[in-house]
């Protein structure tokens, strides 16, 4: 039987281009002596490739007549996806932000199974680094940690869990393909349908429903309020830079319980802070507002382990002509109050209602939803990460270095990764578009400085905080 791809995996395909990939690249860094290239080989063969994900390639329906499909690598090499390299003395975070750099600019052929990773020697201190980078169409942000505890190991004590052997499945025909389209798109059709109908109890929820999708759309397309064009918003080119900020967790947590709000509207606030002190830097106006893509992850616990993207997205105003944290962090938390529980779910909604269209029509319909420079001004994903520490054969993990692409007019994406009390920020960018990002990086040090110092002075100092 022939796997499609999900509406939602297909748009990640469709958004790509020549010089905007999409794939997602995190770097592992561990401390001790690297394993050799066989015993690499050996960990990625027995623990990773149980999965047949990491087995197939994506194939287009002919004339598309479907969404493309998942086959069996029927010339699958693991040698292929199986990089090693070195980086250059004195191997520090400039020459590995080089290398993924370098990466990030690299698109995954789209003819073999979509990932790769890398071992990295020659890091100071005695560390390596492994990197694997992974197309979208395969994962989203908290599939990309299952896959982390797929690969690595819970406990120092090497535990190697063995795959089991795999043979080519059958390579559907093209005509095969055709067939196999059709029927997807016919199941697919009733299935959203059959969904919409349980979904709604009386016609008064069927209404509700359209009224909030037909918003999100204008949101989306800029009918409703297009967002304001910034220097981040200026068409790009193909190179890609990636600064790290590295931020205590209990000092996050701590500021959070202190005002009475989430982790999540710390990050946004600390984020809307820093666009502020950037672009006035950059001698930019400061304007309203600046919309956010945030995605809303929708996987439910029995889903954790599957591949695949299971997220949704909001898209709140960030207040960014505010200059007081307590006013801007109340301005965020409203915003993502109101949007959370319908923009969120009609937008996923209206990804499940484009498998309905024929593939040419969808695929046009999610860069759209998902390119429109009226839509957004960039990108701020937040993935929690495992609190235990990893191991790869006895080997600690340390740091996890995320990085991401950008999309056209989308010179700023910030990706965030926590894992052993440290959340790790990528702030992810395009060179030619977004001048002196490293001096944004240091802003958003400064964002989330502010916020703690606030939150601190709200407490009675006769009653110091638990």
């Amino acid at each position: 039987m022939v796997e499609h791809l999900t509406p939602t995996d297909a748009s990640m395909l469709a958004i790509e281009d020549a010089d905007h990939g999409s794939h997602i690249q995190v770097i592992y860094v561990f401390e001790g002596e690297p394993p050799t290239p066989l015993e690499f080989r050996e960990t990625v063969e027995q623990r990773l490739l149980g999965a047949p994900r990491f087995r197939q390639r994506v194939v287009r329906v002919p004339f598309n007549l479907g969404r493309p499909a998942w086959v069996d690598d029927e010339r699958f090499d693991l040698d292929f996806h199986l990089r090693r390299t070195a980086l250059p003395s004195p191997g520090g975070e400039e020459e590995l932000r080089a290398l993924s750099n370098r990466l990030l600019q690299r698109p995954l052929d789209l003819g073999r199974p979509l990932w790769e990773m890398w071992l990295v020697e020659g890091l100071a201190a005695n560390h390596f680094a492994v990197i694997h980078r992974v197309h979208h169409c395969m994962v989203d942000g908290v599939a990309t940690q299952d896959i982390s505890g797929m690969m690595f190991s819970s406990s120092p004590e090497e535990d190697r869990p063995v795959a089991e052997p795999a043979c080519p499945g059958h390579v559907p025909s093209q005509a095969e393909l055709v067939v196999s389209g059709l029927s997807d798109l016919a199941a697919h059709s009733s299935r959203v349908l059959a969904g919409l109908l349980r979904g709604s109890r009386a016609p008064r929820d069927l209404w509700d429903d359209a009224v909030q999708s037909a918003r999100t759309l204008g949101t989306l397309t800029g009918v409703s309020g297009a967002v304001p064009t910034t220097l981040i918003n200026r068409p790009g080119g193909p190179r890609r830079r990636t600064d790290w900020v590295r931020l205590p967790m209990a000092e996050l947590r701590e500021t959070k319980n202190l005002v009475g709000t989430t982790l999540n509207n710390v990050v946004l606030a600390a984020a809307t802070g820093a666009l502020h002190r950037y672009l006035e830097r950059q001698g930019e106006p400061i304007t309203a507002g600046m919309r956010a893509m945030v995605p809303v992850s929708v996987r439910l616990d029995p889903d954790r382990g599957v591949l695949g993207n299971q997220v949704s997205a909001i898209y709140p105003v960030l207040p960014v002509g505010e200059t007081d944290p307590e006013r801007r962090l109340a301005l965020v938390a409203a915003e993502v109050e109101e949007l959370r529980g319908g923009q969120g779910v009609a937008l996923e909604r209206l990804m499940n209602l484009g498998g309905f269209a024929p593939p040419t029509i969808m695929e046009q319909v999610q860069r759209l939803l998902l390119l429109n420079p009226g839509a957004h001004n960039l990108v701020i994903s937040n993935v929690p990460g495992p609190g235990t520490p990893y191991y790869l054969r006895g080997r600690k993990l340390v740091e996890v270095l995320p990085s991401g692409t950008t999309m056209p007019r989308h010179g700023l994406n910030l990706v965030m990764i926590s894992y052993l009390g440290t959340l790790f920020v990528a702030v992810s960018s395009d060179p030619d578009v977004v001048p002196d990002a490293a001096g944004f990086a240091s802003d958003l040090e400064h964002s989330f400085a502010e916020l703690r110092d606030w939150a601190r002075t709200r407490v009675d100092p006769a009653e110091p905080a638990q």
